[in-house]
């Protein structure tokens, strides 16, 4: 089988919203964080991603005919290492039916295209050490991404967020 064409452009609408929400809701059940409800999602989506005072984008990928193959959320954040930006990704995800396309190289390279033209010096993400990321690390491996071992990535819940905000200084 022949590879699709693949287009990648900002999730800048309603209808991308729309189109992208039934992925997002694959990778939600992928996490273990399923919810069934796609027009919520949709409505987070456009909440998110159409505000103009927006602190996150995203980009989809995209067959010719429209098909939504993945994409991938990123913000840029400051400071990325001196007095240049950083482009961090925080999620990408390619359709479980899409993978092997190419989808997920051609939203790395639209991240990349986005972080040069916005004048990061680097761009950063995770991944897991799971068997099932095998596939992906290799990816950024192929990519020029190089593993960070000095960091440790934390998060926090929403339970300790709400500790920390309620305790006292």
């Amino acid at each position: 089988m022949r590879p699709p064409s693949i287009q990648v452009e900002p999730v800048s609408t309603p209808s991308l919203c729309r189109a992208v929400a039934p992925v997002f809701a694959e990778m939600l059940a992928h996490y273990h964080r399923a919810t069934e409800d796609v027009g919520a999602i949709e409505r987070f989506l456009a909440e998110h991603l159409l505000d103009p005072a927006r602190t996150v984008e995203m980009v989809v990928a995209r067959t010719a005919d429209g098909a939504v193959l993945g994409f991938a959320s990123y913000a840029i954040v400051i400071p990325g290492g001196g007095l240049a930006a950083e482009l961090f990704l925080k999620e990408l995800y390619t359709a479980e039916a899409h993978r092997g396309l190419g989808a997920a190289r051609a939203l790395m390279r639209a991240l990349a295209i986005a972080a040069r033209d916005r004048g990061c010096g680097r761009m950063r993400w995770t991944t897991g050490r799971e068997d099932s990321y095998k596939a992906a690390r290799r990816l950024y491996d192929s990519i020029g991404g190089r593993v960070q071992e000095d960091a440790i990535l934390y998060a926090m819940p929403r339970e300790a967020i709400d500790a920390l905000a309620d305790s006292a200084i």
